[in-house]
């Protein structure tokens, strides 16, 4: 009895054994399905980046091959397994298996279209040249995909697009039809290239001093073109001498890259996965600019807030209803400066004439902030210091040197920079500060007379593009002059001016009132204020701070552009020489 018992319990202890026993590739790596079972998707990787797949969809077809990387999570294992897989009736060929990762778990990072060289910790991938041809244009994309996995789970692979996408609209009002703009050659200056971090997936920063290639676009039927470019930083020479060039109708448009976007933010790089859609106007003798519904800041300032963010700087009540004129409060970060009188009003005394020299100090201010690093270099030394509106060095050394009188902004810029006479000035007080780099008594200051709507429009535009500053002449009423500076300008949907943006050194009560809420805002200590423009057949008029009267006349603008050219110039000829040790004799 004792011995069939034991025989049975052992028959029984064989069962159990047989049943909990495990291979070697479970004990190392734990139970679950060997084969990895991978899928793969499209998905969109910015709300504003366009999808367009290789054949009229946005899903892998039979066919499609792509790289994958496979780098085990295992801290005994080293290395990535690089393969190659295609899209079969079966799935994703070769078949791969957890045994051959080595790994229970494992970072999957995949390509499309798939790379040729897969053993490199980066690789560079380009953007065809001429992108008119279909096959070319969707080559040049890049999805990457990139997940963690365990053994026994799904692999699904989300990919997502990661260069830019620019999608360029044309119209014309009268000079083209569709079927010629739908012809058009159009081009846009950019680097081709991006390098790529093989394990992740990440884009690596492209070099500024990458030479840059035309690429052309790909053309649709409506008259819409696309390009795919690797993401990168837009360039100065760009914003300056054009960025995008359009052939159509024996006509060269040329567009150059704009300050900001349909939303008001600076517009300083194409981003990966996103999408630029710029819609532009083609007409003869007609600006290729798009500046429709925009609203425009002078170069450098940055970080402004969309004018529903703004504060009243005042109101006027009138006829029962509130007129409040929207300000913005100052901070440096801006980028602006609003210099103000001390003695603004009537009858004149300190500083009460003196709206030119505080006008040119705004402009000075902002042309030593954007030429900082050249100024340091240089080790200026002459009047720099603002701490708010009523305490500018810069406005305080005019006054030092110049009598409560009127004068001209641009005859107070060249003066101050290059030395340049003026008869009222005090010739003990230092003045051609940056004269070595500008040229002795040379002129920099540029003056245009405003005689009727679409110089005002243009002057500004002008001065927007050429990355300058901005100072308004008005006339009031009786034949009294005011100078002040203008920031930015509002455009309506025909690139005309509606509104500009205005520091006025007269307004030193603004900066100094208390704020509280006020109407369905609050009322702010305003350095910039928004003010309408109207034009009429006897010029271009500012809406005063009484509601509906336009009776400031603009009749000149003054501009002053960074002078950068002269910056490389001086500090290509000029030649630092160490200092000669004296020694002692003996």
């Amino acid at each position: 009895m004792r011995l069939n018992i034991l025989c049975a319990f052992s028959c029984k202890l064989a069962i159990a054994l047989l049943l909990t026993g495990c291979t070697e590739e479970e004990r190392l790596f734990g139970p679950g399905e060997d084969t990895l079972r991978i899928s793969a998707t499209i998905t969109p990787s910015a709300a504003t980046r366009m999808q367009m797949g290789d054949k009229g969809n946005e899903q892998f077809q039979p066919g499609d091959r792509i790289s994958l990387q496979v780098t085990p999570q295992d801290l005994h294992l080293a290395g990535r397994i690089p393969y190659t897989l295609q899209l079969t009736s079966n799935g994703w060929l070769p078949a791969l298996t957890w045994t051959e990762i080595g790994s229970p778990r494992a970072r999957f990072t995949a390509f499309y279209p798939a790379q040729p060289a897969q053993d490199a910790e980066t690789f560079t991938h380009s953007v065809a040249i001429d992108q008119r041809k279909a096959e070319n244009f969707f080559a040049s994309d890049l999805l990457v995909a990139s997940v963690e996995a365990d053994r026994g789970t799904p692999v699904t692979l989300s990919f997502q697009h990661r260069l830019s996408l620019i999608k360029l609209s044309l119209s014309s009002a009268h000079t083209f039809s569709t079927e010629q703009l739908a012809q058009a050659t159009v081009q846009v200056h950019a680097c081709l290239t991006v390098t790529v971090d093989t394990s992740s997936g990440a884009l690596l920063a492209t070099d500024t001093q990458m030479p840059a290639e035309d690429v052309l676009f790909h053309p649709t039927r409506e008259a819409v073109y696309y390009a795919v470019l690797p993401p990168q930083t837009i360039r100065d020479a760009w914003r300056q001498q054009g960025w995008i060039e359009i052939s159509v109708g024996g006509e060269i448009f040329t567009y150059r890259a704009p300050q900001q976007l349909e939303g008001g933010e600076a517009f300083t790089a194409l981003m990966p996965g996103q999408q630029l859609t710029l819609r532009l106007k083609l007409d003869k003798n007609q600006p290729v600019d798009d500046w429709a519904n925009k609203t425009v800041w002078t170069y450098g300032l940055k970080d402004i807030p969309t004018t529903d963010k703004w504060g009243y700087a005042f109101d006027v009540p009138k006829d029962g209803k509130h007129y409040s004129t929207l300000g913005l409060k100052w901070k440096k970060d801006y980028g602006w400066y609003d210099c103000n009188k001390v003695n603004p009003l009537y009858p004149p005394q300190g500083d009460s004439e003196m709206c030119w020299a505080a006008a040119a100090s705004n402009m000075i201010y902002w042309w030593l902030d954007q030429n900082k690093e050249y100024v340091e270099r240089f080790a200026y030394t002459g009047p720099k210091e603002y701490l708010n509106a009523l305490q500018c060095e810069v406005f305080e050394h005019y006054k030092k040197a110049f009598p409560n009188k009127g004068g001209h902004v641009y005859e107070a810029l060249d003066w101050f920079f290059t030395g340049r006479p003026i008869e009222e000035a005090k010739p003990d007080v230092e003045h051609g500060f940056f004269k070595a780099v500008l040229g002795e008594n040379a002129k920099i200051a540029s003056y245009v007379p405003v005689v009727q709507g679409s110089t005002f429009t243009e002057t500004l535009k002008q001065a927007f593009r050429s990355q300058q500053a901005i100072e308004c002449n008005l006339s009031y009423k009786g034949g009294y002059l005011h100078a002040i500076n203008i920031w930015g300008a509002k455009f309506d949907e025909k690139g005309d001016v509606t509104h500009i943006y205005i520091t006025d050194n007269n307004d030193r009560d603004l900066g100094s009132q208390e704020e509280h809420p006020f109407l369905d805002s609050f009322l702010t200590q305003a350095g910039i204020l928004e003010k309408a423009v109207r034009y009429t057949p006897n010029g271009v008029f500012m809406e005063s701070s009484t509601p509906e009267d336009f009776s400031m006349e603009i009749i000149q603008l003054c501009t002053l552009g960074l002078q950068q050219e002269a910056w490389k110039s001086y500090f290509d000829r000029y030649i630092s020489y160490p200092t000669q040790k004296c020694m002692d004799a003996r």
